[in-house]
């Protein structure tokens, strides 16, 4: 029984995708993914409540900084430098190659971008808790040697992300080409430099 429901939410979640790739996710609607989905709509409120609950749900389940879980490497409480850029270049470089990957969850930060509601303010929130959490395990919230490492890392993420989201509407930046591998290798490569070049 637990397994056609983890099947049947599963499906349910696919159909959510599908929509927002087509429509955004103002096309989402419980008859809309009930249809999508070919199941009884009665089992979206069973399973997850309402429209809402099953929207939170999603957007929990595809947003990148919500479910980073890094590897960490050495046993010391303090990570030397070498590891604390070896854990921001994951971080950061994963965040790079899944947005550019997931085309859902570029439609998920458009609206997270554009809308402001419970969902996406829970979102903000929780994300913000989990990467604090993270960042600060990696040494890169605080300051070294005098650099502010969380208003860098806020720069790095927040330039991931409109690069990858204005490949949407334009494939050229700075000469880059943001729709090909040799392009977005480029930034993957940057970004790395960047972050020896921050903590040398």
């Amino acid at each position: 029984m637990k397994r056609n429901r983890e099947e049947t939410e599963k499906k349910i979640k696919e159909a959510v995708g599908r929509i927002v790739l087509r429509e955004g996710f103002a096309g989402l609607g419980i008859n809309a993914v009930a249809k999508e989905a070919g199941c009884d709509k009665v089992l979206i409120y069973r399973y997850f409540g309402s429209l809402e609950g099953l929207t939170e749900s999603y957007v929990k389940e595809k947003d990148y900084f919500s479910n980073i879980a890094p590897v960490f490497p050495g046993t010391g409480e303090k990570l030397t430098r070498e590891e604390t850029a070896w854990v921001a270049k994951r971080i950061f470089i994963g965040q790079l190659k899944y947005t550019a990957s997931d085309a859902e969850f570029r439609e998920l930060l458009l609206w997270e971008l554009s809308h402001r509601n419970q969902i996406t303010e829970r979102l903000a929130k929780s994300r913000e808790e989990k990467g604090m959490q993270v960042l600060n395990k990696a040494g890169i919230s605080g300051e070294f040697e005098g650099k502010d490492l969380a208003a860098i890392a806020a720069i790095i993420q927040g330039g991931i992300t409109y690069l990858l989201l204005r490949s949407k509407t334009s494939d050229v930046f700075n000469g880059i080409d943001l729709s090909s591998d040799e392009g977005l290798l480029r930034i993957q490569n940057a970004v790395g430099d960047l972050i020896e070049t921050i903590l040398s």
